[in-house]
């Protein structure tokens, strides 16, 4: 008989409870919020990238999304669309080319952070690009493509930057067959920034920067592969001796099976992309 009050008052008291609630009449905020005023810029990179890709593009300064461990800034302004405009045109929309944006939407990164300089290791090596997390592509130098945006070679370095970062988080979701690593095993080293491009194709690596270790390797491999033209990619080869050409094309292989099962991405029609999207910017045919 008590449980069945205990049960009664509560009730009661919820109602009571609820009745008070409703009848609040709840004043405007004494703070003043006002809403985000979008410059140009802003409204550009979200018709661009926000809307049909969900890809935020980050140019303001906000430590909490930088490396604390550097000396970073923020790009200037007015050099940022410029920048984002070869992006979008040299990677985002090559791969919405060759296998669809329902394909590659749910695998782009949902970040892109821009930072005006290069970030410097301890080893003295220039940092120009990183993927966190399989969500976030950072990318550094922003600056310095302003006055080389009609530069061949410089546009290139950006183009291999993002392919590259763009294949670790590739291989973040599906992981790369095991097989890649026993091709050149003994060879990786810690110190590869001493390597010279000679030793490093010697050994079977298509730069110095691949033979630090298995991960890194297989997305030079790739980057190398389709920001390089056809007569680029045969005069890297023919640089090498024929041992170290082998080991190149032996993981080229492995690459070339796994963007395709994994991907259904054609790598030589990704190059073809690639390369013709370099030809615009350079040519400011975009």
């Amino acid at each position: 008989m008590k449980r069945i009050c205990y049960i009664i008052i509560v009730l009661l008291g919820v109602q009571t409870l609820w009745s008070s609630c409703a009848q609040d009449k709840f004043e405007d905020s004494i703070y003043d919020i006002p809403e985000p005023r979008l410059s140009e810029l802003d409204v550009w990179l979200r018709d661009s990238f926000v809307t049909p890709y969900n890809i935020e593009v980050l140019y303001r300064w906000e430590d909490i999304e930088t490396d604390m461990t550097h000396n970073l800034v923020p790009p200037t302004q007015s050099r940022v669309q410029r920048f984002v405009q070869m992006v979008k045109l040299c990677f985002i929309d090559t791969y919405v080319q060759l296998v669809g944006k329902n394909v590659v939407n749910p695998i782009f990164p949902k970040q892109l952070l821009l930072l005006g300089t290069g970030a410097f290791s301890n080893d003295g090596a220039i940092i120009l690009g990183m993927a966190e997390a399989g969500k976030k592509i950072v990318l550094y130098n922003v600056d310095e493509y302003y006055f080389h945006s009609t530069s061949r070679d410089t546009i290139t370095s950006y183009v291999h930057t993002l392919h590259h970062e763009f294949t670790h988080i590739l291989n973040q979701q599906k992981a790369y067959p095991l097989a890649f690593k026993k091709i050149t095993p003994s060879s990786y080293t810690v110190s590869w920034q001493n390597e010279s491009d000679e030793n490093a194709l010697t050994a079977g690596f298509v730069t110095p920067y691949a033979m630090g270790q298995p991960d890194e390797d297989f997305a030079e491999t790739f980057s190398s592969y389709v920001d390089r033209s056809t007569a680029e990619w045969n005069n890297l080869l023919n640089a090498a001796p024929a041992a170290g050409r082998a080991l190149i094309q032996k993981k080229l292989e492995v690459v070339r099976t796994y963007m395709e099962e994994a991907w259904h991405i054609d790598m030589d029609a990704l190059r073809a992309l690639i390369q013709q999207s370099i030809h615009n910017v350079e040519t400011g045919n975009y």
